[in-house]
């Protein structure tokens, strides 16, 4: 393996054909320099140049590795240049989860900004199972996912860090003309025997068929995906929903969202991996998520159910 270092000599020599010229460009001084080269002829195996009196030629040896040379510096400074950039936010990638509701207005909104300051990294937001987040993370498929407690897996993952973004609420969707709508307030045991619609995780009526908040099991008349299409539903008439105030700009004109005194808020985290191989554009994106999150949970506050 050639020292780096004294392939550089080498090639300044050859450019500038004179050892005295090549220590001036170096800041080297010219005894300084011919050890160098000295060094690298060792390593070669042969001269590597015939010395003349104000000059020097390249020997067949040294024009063979020439090239060599002056390409495996070039990579060198390739790849000195990217991993500057990385450092410094002028390009690399970060590989982004999350999930629907997250999707109408938290992620969008800190992709904005992190873009606006970052433009040179590029972001990816994958389609997975949301459910496979957290091991996706631990295992470096993804750098950074939106997930909510109910993800997180009852084995601990050593590697996984979470960070605390918000406690999201989860309203009550039902049709303009349904009886709950007459209600002053309303409660868990006031949605026994209602006809839900599900949808896809963590989107979903995990509380209630977790936590046993509710005398039976939901009676699921309708299971739909796509979150425009289960509020349609609701809007139709045909069932209720849980609706996270997180997705609260989405929402469908049809529907009514109404606060349930009794139900718990769903913990919402930013997960990533403990390690120190986290590329640079974790951290910037982790403090903007935060500060988006406080902002949602700030106009929530004054806007209200």
């Amino acid at each position: 393996m050639f020292n780096p270092g004294r392939l550089r000599v080498f090639v300044e020599v050859c450019e500038r054909r004179s050892f005295s010229r090549a220590a001036e460009d170096l800041n080297f001084t010219q005894p300084a320099v011919s050890r160098q080269v000295a060094a690298l002829e060792r390593e070669v195996g042969a001269r590597l140049f015939e010395r003349r009196t104000r000059s020097v030629r390249l020997t067949q040896a040294g024009e063979t590795l020439l090239p060599h040379a002056k390409a495996v510096l070039a990579r060198l400074a390739a790849a000195e240049h990217e991993l500057d950039a990385l450092r410094e936010l002028r390009g690399g990638r970060l590989r982004l989860g999350s999930f629907s509701s997250a999707n109408v207005s938290l992620l969008p909104e800190a992709i904005r900004h992190f873009a606006a300051a970052h433009p040179q990294v590029e972001l990816v937001l994958s389609g997975a199972d949301p459910e496979a987040h957290p091991s996706a993370v631990e295992q470096a498929e993804l750098d950074l996912a939106l997930v909510t407690e109910w993800d997180i897996p009852d084995e601990p993952l050593p590697t996984l860090r979470l960070v605390h973004l918000l406690d999201d609420e989860l309203l009550l969707a039902l049709p303009p003309q349904h009886p709950l709508n007459r209600r002053k307030e309303i409660r868990l045991r006031d949605l026994t025997g209602v006809r839900w619609i599900e949808g896809a995780h963590p989107d979903c009526l995990g509380p209630l068929a977790r936590l046993g908040l509710i005398e039976h099991s939901p009676r699921i008349a309708f299971v739909c995906d796509d979150w425009n299409g289960k509020q349609g539903l609701v809007a139709a008439g045909v069932g209720l929903t849980l609706f996270p105030r997180l997705a609260l700009p989405g929402a469908h004109p049809g529907i009514v969202l109404r606060t349930v005194k009794d139900l718990p808020r769903r913990r919402i985290y930013a997960a990533c991996r403990t390690d120190t191989s986290q590329p640079s554009a974790l951290s910037p994106m982790l403090q903007i998520l935060k500060t988006c999150a406080a902002d949602h949970a700030a106009r929530n506050a004054q806007r209200g159910a």
